[in-house]
């Protein structure tokens, strides 16, 4: 995923990640180091394709956010849902 993740940008984002899990037998990574912006409208769209792949009963991994998606995961309290634990 890259560029922005917002209002402008979230239908076709959620359809396109939808497409992806639906054709997967396994987990499905999605690599947000390319996501510039992301605004409350982009998480929540992070937020309906993990219910999403939750209800195809698919692990849903979300890698590599930068350090800005993070804090504004972490400020919302949605990165504990979104994003894994940190492997040692």
């Amino acid at each position: 995923m890259r560029g922005e993740l917002d209002l402008a940008t979230v239908d076709r984002v959620v359809r396109y990640v939808s497409d992806v899990i639906d054709r997967q037998d396994g987990p499905v990574s999605v690599d947000l180091r390319g996501v510039a912006f992301c605004d409350a409208c982009g998480l929540g769209a992070l937020i309906r394709i993990a219910a999403y792949a939750e209800r195809a009963g698919r692990r849903l991994e979300l890698v590599r956010p930068s350090g800005a998606l993070t804090k504004i995961m972490r400020i919302t309290g949605v990165d504990q849902l979104l994003l894994a634990p940190a492997r040692a």
